[in-house]
């Protein structure tokens, strides 16, 4: 259990980068509530192969879009559903405890995608993505998107027809120009 925790240092420090494609992501057909850190603790190891923050919570709280802590100090979290604001208020504020991190104020904001419905994205776009020209794939909280950074215009137009060929809404991906990343 100790593993996990170093694992998962930073409740939200942006953006978590191709990690997320190692979850499978299954969710029982109820949603968690749990009301004490022990409760929280059972349904947090039920979650499979966990690695960030998000990705637990996005096991925990089905209609979880992601997180971001803004210029305010606000931590705010998107989710598919606001009816739920209530249990994952819980869940988080338990998460925050478990994590000894400092008490952020929250804000739930009205999401399109939950993390489960961007990683299967994710999932889904990689067989696109790895035939090469694309730097960068990632759920990028701040927008509740998937963002994939393109370096050739062959990518981008592979990329843009396996949207299409796959169904997936055009609006749940950020296409842009990118670059290679360069070792410093």
């Amino acid at each position: 259990m100790q593993g996990k925790s170093r694992i998962v240092r930073d409740f939200v420090a942006g953006t978590w980068v191709l990690l997320v494609a190692l979850t499978s992501g299954t969710v029982a057909a109820q949603a968690p509530d749990p009301l004490t850190q022990a409760e929280f603790s059972v349904e947090a190891r039920k979650c499979p192969r966990i690695v960030t923050v998000s990705q637990q919570l996005g096991c925990l709280i089905p209609e979880f879009g992601g997180a971001f802590v803004d210029s305010t100090k606000t931590l705010n979290i998107y989710l598919t559903d606001l009816a739920s604001v209530p249990r994952a208020q819980r869940i988080v504020q338990l998460q925050l405890e478990r994590h000894r991190r400092p008490q952020f104020p929250l804000r739930f904001i009205q999401g399109q995608y939950s993390f489960q419905q961007m990683n299967s994205i994710l999932q889904e776009i990689g067989a696109y993505a790895s035939k090469g020209g694309v730097a960068s794939l990632m759920i990028d909280e701040f927008v509740n998107r998937i963002r994939i950074a393109y370096v050739t215009e062959d990518a981008r137009a592979r990329l843009e027809e396996g949207i299409k060929a796959l169904g997936i809404p055009r609006q749940a991906i950020i296409l842009e120009k990118g670059a290679y990343a360069q070792v410093l």
